[in-house]
This record gives structure tokens, sequence and C-alpha cells, in this order.
């Protein structure tokens, strides 16, 4: 098993912590503190915003998570989508 430093948080887990869903909040809290560097790319940013009145409120709120945000890779999404053509065959 590979083992990182760093991970992309998918947005059902900051959507657990910031609800604290009772079923999930614990579970959530637990995954997030596994890795020092967690991440959000531009699509998790965008699914925190759904329910937000500004791009200021999901900035404090990924502050306050300590969430960095990064740029997918031109060159991964384009590997992604070869996958998935290839999947989709």
């Amino acid at each position: 098993m590979i083992e990182s430093s760093e991970v992309i948080v998918d947005s059902n887990i900051i959507i657990d912590i910031v609800s604290d869903d009772p079923k999930w909040v614990t579970w959530s809290a637990e995954a997030l503190s596994r890795y020092p560097i967690c991440l959000i790319n531009s699509m998790i940013f965008s699914e925190l915003c759904y329910n937000k009145a500004s791009k200021n409120e999901v900035d404090e709120l990924t502050f306050s998570l300590e969430l960095l945000y990064q740029e997918v890779p031109k060159e991964a999404l384009f590997f992604a989508a070869q996958a998935y053509r290839k999947y989709r065959r």
C-alpha cells in the first residue's frame, strides 16, 4: 500500500463534519485527521458552494478545516478522460 502525506478530500467528508452528521461525523473527522495535508479542487469547491451565500463563506469553511486548494493538472485530466473512454468501450 502506498502511503501519502496528502489526500484530496471528498465533499461528503466535509459535509459530514460541518453538518455534524450523527452517523458519519466521527468517521469523517478521523479520516480527515489521518493526513497532514488535505486538498480540495475546483469540483469539490463548487460542491461546497451549493448551500452558501458567498464564496467567502466557502473560503472560511475550507480555511477552518485547513483544506488547501489545488487545481487538477491538465495532464491528469487528460489521463482520466482516456481511462474513462477505455472503461466505456
